[in-house]
Parts: C-alpha cells; structure tokens; sequence
C-alpha cells in the first residue's frame, strides 16, 4: 500500500475580553481544544482518495471510492472509511455565493456519519471528522455526491482516508 503516514489535526482557539469602564480589563484565555489523529499506516488507513476539485455554480461531481487513481497513479479500491476532511473556498478571493453539498451518490450510495441527508459547508467553510469504526464501501454503498448549491464557483479540498483490504 502507497500511503505511509497521514495525521488530521483541528484546533479551536479562544480569548474572551470585556473592558469595564473604570475597572481593570477581564480577560479570559488564551485557551484552545485541539484534535490529533495519527493512525497507525498501515493499520487503521493504508490509502486515500485526495482531490482539489473546482465546482461552477450548480455544478455537480460524484466521487466512487472503489473507482479512482491516487495521487501515485494507484487504483486502489478502499473497503472501509474512516476520515473526512473538506476546505471549500471561493474560486475568485472575496466572492462569497458559494455552497457545497456532501450526500450520498445517486447511484451505489455510501451512507455515511450524517445519514442519508446531506452535509452543508458554504464558501470558506471547512470540516474534519474521524471514525472510531470504519464505515464500509462496497459495490452498492461506495459514492458521494458533490454539488455546489451556491450562484459562484467554488474550489474544494477533500481528503478521504480508509482501508483497501
């Protein structure tokens, strides 16, 4: 198997502020709750679909995670997922029209950890997610569907990491 390592990190930073008038400032933090997750590769990952993908306005792509060529020109047909994560932001720096949807395909479905509904993320959005236990891909159950909801482009990172067994 081609990939060797992968880590998914997310941090969320804080500091509360108030400045009373005529009193010493309160202030709370800096503080933060970050998230890492380095898998043992091979183990809980050993590949990955990973794409830069460009959506026009209404525009649609399926993803087929028993179909595609990784980034070393592998086809690899992952069995199980495990990790998600998404950046959307707007083709053209500023424009804020854009709105990307995550559901399962329309054909050969992957039900994934929001169901059969449909994750939302709008320009500059982003969203990271880790499993415990593996969601499996099989023939019927292996495609997402990516559709741009919004009225301007939008470009999009997205990085699935799973097992090819």
């Amino acid at each position: 198997m081609a990939l060797s390592s992968l880590t998914l990190n997310a941090q969320f930073s804080w500091v509360f502020q108030r400045l009373p008038a005529g009193f010493k400032n309160a202030q709370q933090g800096p503080q933060s709750k970050a998230f890492n997750w380095t898998p043992t590769v091979p183990g809980a990952v050993n590949q990955a679909y990973i794409a830069t993908i460009t959506l026009a306005a209404a525009g649609t792509t399926t993803i087929d995670l028993q179909s595609f060529t990784n980034l070393i020109f592998e086809a690899p047909t992952l069995d199980k997922v495990n990790c998600l994560f998404v950046v959307v932001k707007a083709t053209t720096a500023g424009q804020t029209g854009g709105r990307l949807t995550i559901e399962p395909g329309a054909v050969n479905p992957l039900v994934w950890f929001w169901g059969a509904g449909q994750l939302s993320l709008n320009s500059a959005g982003c969203l990271a997610h880790k499993d415990d236990t593996p969601t499996t891909v099989d023939a019927t159950h292996r495609t997402l569907k990516l559709t741009n909801q919004g009225t301007q482009s939008i470009d999009i990172f997205i990085a699935i990491a799973g097992l090819d067994v």
